[in-house]
């Protein structure tokens, strides 16, 4: 087992480079990453050998799109897929998906500067100066802004929508009509990013002040008991996980029931909620007790 290397957060076409190739020279047999979600996208040394060359032929496309003027927007418009991309690892799929928007923002950032290629940098505009754009020459209402942002989010344009509402609030403020379709926006954000982006789940739901509703505590108990002395490495298996404590030089493993609970989002007329989901998640996983005085008889 081995968590995943620690290193400063550097130029991002050289550190994660780097982090892959000491994972795939260690092997382990299992990588733990700071985050659930990392954990279980990012699992494989094999896998992550040829996410390696997927990364470095995206690093080279956005290095080639950058001189050429292309904006960071067109970029991710481009939709970078590697070539042969859907005849390798199915494992690397999401994975790749889930990287390919850090690593072309990053580049970009690293390459670019503070002038860009479509104007943004040369002037500093805020929200108040688009807010004086929609209200005072476009002529849009709070209900128009409303309408809107309720269309945005049914077409599935929740950035767009987030966009806007960001734009105009320093005209309309917080009323009781933009707080609702607000916390509808970035909770339908929340429900898309909340399995592969934790950091922009974290975000969207500090807008909207929005607290992850607690997962029920799921007992956890030890279906079986497996010790084995390490000295003859000779495994005995205990019947109960409440007999006598094992010595020192003694190895626990036990079978672990895990839950994972998804959340979704629930609009009923104007009330709108995020609850858990109805299905559930469940796998047992072995699980290694690391001091095994302190874990006989756990429940």
């Amino acid at each position: 087992m081995a968590s995943f290397p620690l290193s400063k957060r550097g130029r991002g076409d050289r550190t994660p480079k780097r982090a892959i190739d000491v994972v795939v020279q260690k092997n382990p047999r299992y990588i733990l990453h700071g985050h659930e979600p990392l954990t279980r996208n990012f699992s494989s040394p094999e896998m992550l050998a040829q996410l390696k060359g997927n990364l470095g032929w995206l690093r080279d496309q956005v290095m080639t799109a950058i001189p050429r003027g292309d904006t960071r927007a067109a970029i991710h418009q481009a939709n970078l897929i590697p070539p042969g991309f859907l005849n390798g690892r199915p494992d690397t799929f999401l994975p790749y998906l889930i990287l390919r928007e850090h690593v072309i923002d990053r580049l970009y950032h690293q390459n670019v500067g503070y002038w860009q290629a479509d104007l943004e940098g040369l002037d500093h505009l805020g929200d108040s100066d688009r807010a004086e754009l929609l209200v005072d020459y476009l002529g849009l209402s709070e209900q128009r802004l409303v309408t809107a942002a309720q269309q945005l989010a049914a077409d599935g344009k929740y950035e767009l929508a987030a966009s806007l509402l960001e734009s105009s609030s320093a005209r309309f403020g917080h009323t009781e009509s933009i707080a609702k379709v607000e916390r509808l926006v970035y909770l339908k954000l929340m429900e898309k990013y909340q399995n592969t982006d934790p950091f922009k789940y974290i975000l969207y739901s500090a807008k909207i002040g929005e607290q992850t509703p607690a997962m029920t505590a799921v007992r956890r108990t030890c279906a079986r008991v497996c010790v084995v002395d390490v000295r003859d490495r000779k495994p005995s298996l205990v019947a109960s996980p409440t007999q006598q404590r094992p010595s020192v030089g003694v190895q626990i493993v036990r079978i672990v029931r895990k839950v994972t609970v998804l959340y979704t989002l629930e609009v009923a007329g104007n009330d709108i909620e995020l609850r858990p989901h109805p299905i559930r998640v469940v796998e047992y996983v072995s699980e290694r007790v690391m001091n095994p005085l302190c874990c006989v008889g756990c429940h």
